[in-house]
């Protein structure tokens, strides 16, 4: 059998009749790949379920690793590398599907550029609108590279994603003190200051089934605390002094009109606790240059890799 250039990662806890689909829609891709499924301590049989229904001599490409306790979404992603040795990381979640069997080989054949760090795979969120989000504006570049660009973002969305495995490690993964939303912008600005971008994908779009399992209440909890993490951890100064304080009034304005001011008031002080107390160890912001260059792409949007041609001074060309 032909070594796996890629290797599909999705972590899963207590949504196995999700989780079955998802890996069922991952073994018809057109190309050989690694199926990693890690099981964040379900109580409700899901690894029984992989066992039962994707045996391994039926199914040697798959692989499960469980954890009997639960260590948290992001954290679970980190050991992504670790248990993997293709180059491409392909992570989506266990609520998402491949609709399309080509979208891993079309997704690895835009990993044409050494500054690629990640691309962003297009996905519909198709409980809410049939708008396809994370594609590129010229969605004909991942066939046409004539055009002699790409189309760079600020990050991608942990439902559907690629990662270059030698980046990641070199990064150390994600921050597993995350737990959970929000580890997709921290990575992406610590790999934008190692000179590496998220390139936005041009391939057959993911369906994102949202889980009615997922909590509102302890999402904004969660991303209330790690948008102040997020600056602690990375915004040089003097940009600290406005950042923190608009994240923290954006996080209270967002949680008032969500209906969950509570939560968001307690991620926000329990952050700044951990900033006190413990993260304060864990600063290390990124270059005012590649902070200055994410704000501009959250702000104005994706831009052509031609156009960081200029503000890197050449250093980015497409052309090597």
């Amino acid at each position: 059998m032909d070594t796996a250039k890629a290797c599909i990662a999705i972590t899963s806890k207590n949504r196995k009749e999700e989780l079955y689909e998802c890996v069922l829609s991952a073994l018809r891709q057109t190309i050989h790949v690694e199926i990693l499924v890690i099981d964040d301590g379900s109580t409700d049989g899901t690894s029984e379920m992989l066992s039962n229904e994707f045996p391994l001599s039926r199914y040697p490409n798959i692989r499960v690793n469980r954890s009997e306790q639960s260590l948290g979404l992001i954290a679970q992603r980190s050991r992504f590398p670790l248990l993997t040795k293709c180059p491409y990381i392909v992570s989506i979640d266990d609520d998402a599907i491949f609709v399309s069997k080509h979208t891993v080989a079309q997704t690895l054949s835009e990993f044409n550029h050494p500054r690629i760090g990640a691309v962003a795979i297009p996905y519909i969120d198709i409980n809410y609108s049939q708008d396809i989000k994370q594609r590129a504006p010229d969605d004909q570049n991942y066939l046409d590279d004539s055009s002699g660009y790409f189309w760079v973002a600020e990050q991608f969305r942990g439902t559907a994603h690629a990662l270059r495995r030698d980046v990641f490690l070199a990064l150390g993964g994600y921050r597993p003190q995350l737990i959970r939303q929000g580890e997709e912008g921290d990575y992406c600005i610590r790999m934008l200051n190692l000179g590496y971008v998220v390139r936005m994908g041009a391939a057959d779009p993911i369906h994102h089934m949202e889980s009615p399992k997922r909590s509102r209440p302890e999402i904004t909890y969660y991303t209330a605390r790690n948008n102040l993490l997020f600056a602690w951890h990375n915004v040089p100064m003097p940009d600290l002094c406005i950042h923190l304080p608009a994240t923290i009034y954006k996080n209270m304005i967002a949680g008032y009109k969500g209906g969950y001011m509570r939560q968001a008031m307690s991620g926000i002080i329990y952050a700044m606790h951990l900033c006190i107390t413990r993260e304060w160890r864990e600063r290390k912001p990124v270059l005012r240059s590649s902070y200055s260059l994410s704000r501009r792409l959250r702000k104005c949007g994706p831009m052509r890799s031609s156009a960081l041609d200029k503000l890197l001074q050449g250093e980015f060309s497409v052309y090597g």
